[in-house]
């Protein structure tokens, strides 16, 4: 069970804010997931983060595991192919001026095409985009599974919006990633407890690339691209011998992956009887636990955090 396929990681720059599991609850509960009407686009809501069981939808929203708060949002998202909006909007323009035998002005073809997106839109099937998010308060730590920013901010405004305020932001690191993760490359070595696991993107300040797979990145290869210019971008690393991870100039982590030892640990935790509840609430703590020990071996590789000031 991977909970955490991907993460963006946030600050929580005020810690007196109340993120109790009763208050987010009833703040979710504001807003739930629903399907988008004919004449929209999106729509975003909470869901709830738990399992099914036994064929029962749980109501729950925040649940709280250990020292984890866990909430989920499901974006429904409706896309019109730009196809079908071409093809309808041609066949309405080319309709219209030959009736009228006037030609249709830039100005009225936008018109015509909104109308047509409007028109298309209750046929497209909405694609369903979940994020999960843990809460560690104690930590004062955000860990939204995201691959990109928009899709985290989406969520923290969403929670900001139904609690009222959620002061946060990006975690950043005193020490430049690229510069770090380029120099790891130069000196071939890399700070305990990471390895590298032959894959990194590499690119030039203004040209130039190279993406690496399946190469030994301490090897004469590797050092040419970094004596002609290039700069890390992205590595992928393990971490010990319980993650696999990769991770960016902008410290975006996906590809994470946990290692058969933590996740021999999730069975053993869940008890004997394999319970789905159970099996799903020791993911949540061993995952959040090994997430948060690995971002502090990582962001200290980088110099440590920074916290700037918060923002309500």
């Amino acid at each position: 069970m991977n909970l955490f396929p991907k993460l963006i990681a946030y600050h929580l720059t005020d810690a007196s804010i109340d993120l109790s599991q009763s208050t987010l609850q009833a703040a979710l509960e504001k807003k739930p997931a629903r399907d988008p009407s004919d004449t929209e686009l999106s729509t975003f809501g909470f869901i709830t983060p738990l399992p099914v069981v036994d064929g029962q939808v749980s109501t729950v929203l925040a649940h709280k595991v250990s020292d984890v708060l866990v909430i989920k949002a499901e974006q429904s998202l409706r896309k019109v192919p730009a196809q079908a909006i071409d093809a309808e909007l041609n066949k309405r323009v080319s309709a219209l001026e030959q009736t009228t035998d006037t030609k249709v002005s830039r100005a009225e073809r936008k018109v015509m095409k909104d109308q047509v997106v409007m028109s298309l839109i209750g046929r497209v099937i909405p694609k369903k985009i979940q994020l999960t998010a843990f809460i560690l308060p104690a930590d004062n730590l955000i860990l939204v599974s995201a691959s990109r920013p928009a899709d985290a901010e989406n969520l923290l405004s969403t929670v900001r919006e139904v609690l009222g305020s959620l002061p946060v932001r990006p975690v950043t690191v005193q020490q430049s990633p690229t510069a770090v993760m380029t120099d790891w490359l130069k000196k071939k070595t890399f700070p305990a407890p990471f390895f590298p696991l032959g894959e990194a993107s590499l690119r030039g300040v203004e040209e130039g690339k190279a993406n690496l797979s399946d190469v030994d990145l301490t090897g004469d290869e590797v050092q040419m691209h970094l004596a002609s210019g290039l700069l890390v971008r992205s590595i992928l690393l393990a971490w010990s011998d319980k993650m696999v991870f990769r991770v960016n100039d902008r410290l975006l982590i996906d590809k994470i992956r946990l290692s058969d030892t933590l996740m021999a640990d999730i069975k053993h935790n869940a008890g004997d009887d394999q319970d789905k509840l159970q099996t799903w609430e020791a993911s949540v703590i061993l995952t959040a636990k090994s997430l948060k020990e690995m971002l502090d071996n990582l962001f200290a590789a980088f110099g440590g955090t920074n916290v700037p000031g918060s923002i309500a």
